[in-house]
């Protein structure tokens, strides 16, 4: 008897059948999708600021939102030859009602 071939329909996946998401979940869960992974912190301050996280995805080569080893080191060669300067900076500092930083907001999920 031969076996058929089962077709695995892509938008059928088991975190969703499990519960349906409340659109609470589903908005907190893009809010977290847009928080950048914590290898961007090149200077080590725990958090990750504009200026690290234009910096580190210069050099996330593979595009998956995190630095791995060879690429934080490449990241820091970058940093002692000072790849900054070919930056222009503070520009959120200009025009009106401008006197604040801008700065990346961490935010934890407790389960």
């Amino acid at each position: 008897m031969a076996q058929k071939d089962e077709i695995k329909l892509p938008w059928i996946k088991s975190e969703y059948s499990a519960e349906p998401m409340t659109r609470t979940k589903l908005l907190e869960k893009r809010k977290l999708e847009k928080v950048p992974d914590i290898t961007y912190d090149l200077d080590n301050d725990g958090y990750v600021g504009a200026r690290d996280y234009v910096l580190a995805k210069r050099f996330d080569k593979d595009n998956d939102g995190k630095l791995n080893e060879k690429e934080r080191r490449e990241a820091y060669e970058g940093l002692k030859k000072n790849i900054e300067d070919n930056y222009v900076w503070n520009l959120d500092n200009q025009g009106p009602n401008r006197a604040y930083r801008i700065l990346q907001k961490v935010y934890f999920i407790y389960s």
